[in-house]
């Protein structure tokens, strides 16, 4: 409390449990919820349950690992996973330069239902913004197949064409209001560190595009 006013801050993330899912989906508790393993015997793709179980995950690693360049090995895959929810949630891992990602801070959730399909969920997402230049490698059984290439060059051309999530003018204001809200905290003494403002956002969108272009991804 400052001068009689709330002015607490803190890092706020998202807690994946099923009543988040919930929430988020607007749909039932009975959900299966896989996280990277936090054992010491760290496998980056053998995730840890928290909710559920991992027969559905199971499936869908068994049915990724299949030439998924033939339409009817795609289509499977595309039957428990939700395609342009996982081009987004890569178009964001990769626009933001997570550096503690892919093999580590992710979760994954299906709905327990008939047809219910994977969403890969950010999490833990603090080691990003640190370089406007970090490239990171583009590579998934996914890639051969031509119709998930096609959807990744429509949802990247959405996302960070005008009035998309990801282009340089919607990020600088969403990024505006959040420093404002921000520097409302801090006292006069506090000099904000705008290098996101002045740095990352000016030049990430033509460094990410460049990286998708090189990828035939966009």
């Amino acid at each position: 409390c400052l001068n009689g006013i709330w002015r607490g801050y803190f890092y706020a993330t998202a807690r994946h449990d099923a009543g988040f899912l919930s929430t988020r989906f607007n749909a039932s508790k009975d959900w299966d919820l896989l996280t990277h393993p936090l054992d010491v015997a760290f496998d980056p793709f053998n995730p840890q349950v928290s909710e559920g179980d991992r027969v559905a995950w199971d499936a869908l690693m068994a049915a990724a690992s299949q030439n998924l360049a033939i339409t009817a090995n795609y289509n499977a895959v595309a039957a428990m996973l939700d395609i342009n929810a996982y081009i987004d949630y890569l178009l964001v891992q990769l626009y933001a330069g997570n550096d503690d990602w892919p093999n580590n801070n992710y979760a994954v959730a299906r709905e327990r239902v008939p047809g219910g399909k994977f969403y890969f969920l950010v999490w833990d997402a603090e080691a990003t913004y640190l370089s406007a230049n970090v490239n990171k490698t583009l590579y998934r059984a996914l890639y051969a197949n031509s119709t998930f290439r096609t959807a990744f060059q429509t949802r990247a051309q959405l996302h960070f064409g005008g009035g998309g999530a990801l282009n340089a003018a919607n990020v600088t204001n969403r990024y505006n209001a959040l420093k404002a809200e921000m520097q409302a905290a801090m006292p006069p003494s506090i000099t904000f560190n705008d290098f996101i403002g002045t740095n990352w956002i000016p030049n990430r969108q033509a460094v990410v595009i460049a990286d998708l272009q090189a990828e035939g991804l966009y």
